[in-house]
């Protein structure tokens, strides 16, 4: 039982500062709500040293967003590259629209290890998006917000901030002011033959033709095809050794 009262005692500001914003998402479908984010950005970011230290020393990072659209707008990828005093920046965030609960979840994933993280959740009203999840910091579980406002089309600031207190305050630690430099959608990164640009040939638009194991484990040997397709740089998974394949794509661009 007190196992119990300290989950619901984490859980329970995630969802006070969440329900509110899915009430008032249930009448308002926010699949392009991202929509003004597609393009290539200049970014200005001012970041804090040691977040809920007390500290007041900021580090000032420059550098390229680009922001991708993914299923007409209901999903988006955005990468970033930028340059401080603290080294090179190479991340991506994964944004995701679910239309039942009309809200996003956005993943943060940086170079460096590889791992997209957990999830920050929340939605677009009357032009400012708000978004909060839970996470541990230094071992404590604190609270997260990241809030786009002052959104134009050619301009928005971004503001990522931690609370330790279930929410009562909050220190901001990531303030990007955007301006676009271009409609281009293309990468903000550069190719090159070391083992993270295996993938480089997958680039592009490709047609493909698949076929879908339609019982899988089953001893099912009947096959469904679909049509010709196009899609934008998939990848391709492993079968497992000695189990019979479920999907075979062929690939042609």
């Amino acid at each position: 039982m007190s196992s119990f009262r300290s989950t619901m005692k984490v859980l329970f500001p995630v969802v006070a500062l969440i329900w509110p914003l899915a009430l008032a998402g249930q009448a308002h479908d926010g699949q392009h709500d991202f929509d003004f984010n597609f393009g290539t950005w200049k970014t200005h970011i001012r970041r804090l040293q040691r977040p809920l230290t007390g500290s007041t020393t900021w580090i000032e990072v420059k550098g390229t967003v680009v922001v991708r659209k993914v299923w007409n707008g209901r999903a988006n990828l955005e990468e970033i590259e930028a340059d401080g005093p603290m080294g090179h920046i190479e991340g991506l965030t994964l944004r995701l629209y679910h239309p039942q609960s009309h809200q996003w979840a956005l993943s943060w994933a940086n170079s460096n290890d590889g791992t997209l993280g957990a999830p920050i959740v929340g939605e677009f009203n009357n032009g400012r998006g708000e978004f909060y999840d839970q996470e541990q910091f230094h071992g404590r579980a604190i609270l997260v917000r990241q809030v786009y406002s002052d959104i134009t089309p050619r301009s928005y600031h971004f503001e990522q901030a931690f609370s330790n207190d279930d929410g009562k305050t909050w220190e901001p630690n990531w303030v990007a002011d955007l301006t676009k430099i271009s409609e281009e959608e293309g990468s903000a990164f550069t190719g090159g033959t070391e083992p993270q640009h295996h993938f480089d040939f997958n680039f592009g638009s490709w047609k493909t033709r698949v076929s879908r194991l339609q019982h899988p484990l089953s001893g099912s040997t009947t096959w469904v095809w679909t049509r010709w397709i196009f899609f934008l740089a998939n990848r391709k998974n492993p079968t497992v050794r000695d189990s019979p394949p479920m999907w075979l794509t062929a690939y042609k661009q």
